[in-house]
């Protein structure tokens, strides 16, 4: 049976009330208003590892992890893309000049 003050209660009032029902879930979820997680460059690596091994799938990877498997893809990306940029530095001798 519904609460008498919902069924009187405004639409502004319900989607107020459902609004706050959903911030408080959240910060539940996530300890905190932080709507993003951050995920540190070592933690990107070894999910990306894990993605690797033979037989293994993004999706369930992703999954135990707690990540979109989306943003795994995306980590993979990045990771392949930044192996084809590597720096290379070439030795260079500087002659002194007599003044």
């Amino acid at each position: 049976m519904a609460d008498e003050s919902s069924v009187t209660a405004t639409p502004e009032q319900r989607i107020d009330r459902a609004s706050e029902a959903i911030r408080r879930m959240a910060e539940e979820v996530l300890g905190g208003l932080e709507r993003r997680r951050r995920w540190s460059q070592g933690d990107k690596a070894r999910i990306v590892e894990e993605t690797l091994a033979p037989g293994a799938q993004v999706t369930e990877v992703a999954r135990r992890n707690g990540v979109a498997a989306g943003l795994v893809f995306i980590w993979r990306r990045q990771a392949r893309t930044s192996e084809q940029v590597v720096p290379s530095f070439t030795p260079v001798q500087i002659a002194a000049v007599a003044a």
